[in-house]
Formats: structure tokens, sequence, C-alpha cells
């Protein structure tokens, strides 16, 4: 099942450059950028959107790493706390269930009976 899902992800990797390679090769017409104060020289037009999709990815990259390990420290601490919580249920499950405190308080047992006064 692997080898399978391997040749798919070559197989759409070849197809994607292949078609950025036709679509940059297709668009040669040269772009002049202006943006505030930057100014660039002319590039290809396929370029220049070549690298804004590759600006993107990357952008894309961060902000889904961002959340991921935010995501992960917020995990840990949950599981901190539910470490701690499972500690106190075990040790208020070994506790007895009936006792002298019971009795007093007028605690009723399993089978509904009362057991204090």
């Amino acid at each position: 099942m692997n080898v399978a899902k391997s040749l798919v992800l070559v197989a759409l990797a070849v197809v994607f450059t292949a078609a950025a390679i036709l679509f940059v090769a297709l668009n040669r017409d040269p772009v002049h950028l202006e943006f505030l104060l930057f100014d660039s020289v002319p590039l290809p037009m396929g370029a220049v959107v070549l690298i804004a999709f590759a600006l993107g990815i990357v952008v894309g990259l961060v902000a889904s790493a961002w959340f991921w390990f935010s995501h992960r420290i917020h995990l840990s601490s949950e599981r901190r706390k539910n470490k701690v919580l499972q500690k106190e249920l075990d040790e208020l499950r070994a506790l007895p269930l009936t006792g002298k405190d019971d009795a007093e308080s007028g605690v009723r047992s399993d089978d509904g009976q009362e057991t204090g006064k």
C-alpha cells in the first residue's frame, strides 16, 4: 500500500512540475512590478506567478506549523492535567465505601438501607 501511495505522490509531483514549466514557457511576457517603495526589474509573467505561488505555500506551511505547535503545547498541558486528575480519581476509588464517617452521616449502602442512626 505504501508503494502505491508513493507512486501516486511522485506522479502528482511530476504532473505539477510539468504544468509549472509549461506555464512559465507560455507566459514569457515581461512584467514590471511596483509595490510601495519596491520596484522590480522586468520578469517573465510565469516566473512572477510561480514566485507568488511558492511564497503562498511557504506562508501556509509556516501558519500551519504555528497552529500545529500551539495545539501540541495545549494537548501536552491537558494530558498533564488529565494525569493529575486520573491519579486523584484512583486515590478516591481506593477509599473504602463504608466506614465510621458514613455511618454517622446517614449514608445509604448499596442495597438502599440506611447505614446511620
